[in-house]
């Protein structure tokens, strides 16, 4: 097992077809936190209303599509859920907003990842939540179709604890380097984490999960964040053909982490041009009911 060189990452530069993603990234945050500075209490009133969606959309993978009206009702509009996906989207939604909410104050180590899917597995693996898995790896159910990504050579299940735990350090150590781009060092990470496959159920899932709080953690907004799943769902494809790129020649110690850090650039970008999108309409409601 070889993880990605972290200390390639240290100054090295995006290409320039990145450089457009970058600018717009730089804009459309600065827009974000006027707005945030304007409203204070916007990223609360959007937070709630748009997580289920966002926790739907990450679901939706592997899961059979639920009406956005009834998201919208179990998430956030006091409906109970009816069936056991109804229960998972309010699983992730509740782990998504815990990496929204708390990120700062949460270390990225093997503990925090378990605890996490611990959350996110409640309803969909309750015997096996929280705990790395005893047995194969099963990426084929995760990305369904995808040959790239059912092909991958995951690691033995006695290597998982030992090979989180060099994860988690190896993020940490490079994190405190300022010459490491956050959204290059998330993607590595990511690819990382889904060629070790350390969970047994909901991998694609814990991965999208673990790429927003990654982001959070690399000084993303968290509403951008939260939105990142519903951009990946959008360009499932693409997303998953990044993916696979940068995760072959894995075992060998050769893979590119590049080809998933460039799509996870354009995925910042579109997650920060939904959210712009969904916030400015609904503060033009709120001023309209407030007249």
């Amino acid at each position: 097992m070889k993880l990605c060189d972290y200390d390639a990452l240290a100054g090295l530069a995006w290409p320039g077809e990145c450089q457009e993603d970058l600018e717009a990234i730089r804009e459309l945050r600065a827009s974000t936190q006027e707005r945030l500075k304007r409203r204070p209490d916007f990223f609360d009133f959007i937070l709630k209303r748009t997580l289920p969606e966002c926790a739907h959309a990450s679901c939706s993978f592997t899961c059979p599509v639920i009406p956005k009206e009834r998201i919208a009702w179990i998430g956030w509009g006091g409906k109970r859920p009816k069936t056991d996906h109804e229960r998972e989207v309010l699983d992730l939604r509740d782990a998504l907003a815990e990496v929204c909410c708390r990120h700062g104050e949460m270390d990225v180590d093997p503990q925090t990842l378990r605890s996490l899917h611990r959350t996110a597995a409640r309803t969909g693996a309750p015997r096996g939540a929280g705990r790395f898995r005893l047995g194969k790896a099963r990426l084929a159910e995760e990305w369904p179709g995808h040959q790239g990504m059912a092909e991958l050579e995951t690691l033995a299940a006695e290597e998982v604890p030992f090979a989180v735990e060099r994860l988690c350090l190896a993020w940490t150590e490079a994190s405190r380097r300022e010459s490491v781009d956050g959204i290059m060092l998330a993607a590595a990470a990511a690819a990382d984490f889904v060629c070790m496959a350390p969970f047994a159920w909901g991998m694609g899932r814990m991965s999208r999960l673990l790429t927003s709080f990654l982001l959070c953690k690399a000084g993303v907004d968290p509403i951008a964040c939260a939105f990142t799943a519903t951009s990946l769902h959008s360009a499932e494809e693409d997303y998953a053909d990044a993916l696979a790129a940068s995760c072959q020649g894995w075992r060998e110690g050769t893979g590119d982490p590049m080809p998933f850090a460039a799509f996870l650039l354009w995925n910042v970008r579109d997650a920060y041009e939904i959210y712009e999108d969904g916030a400015a309409a609904l503060e033009e409601q709120r001023e309209l009911q407030g007249r």
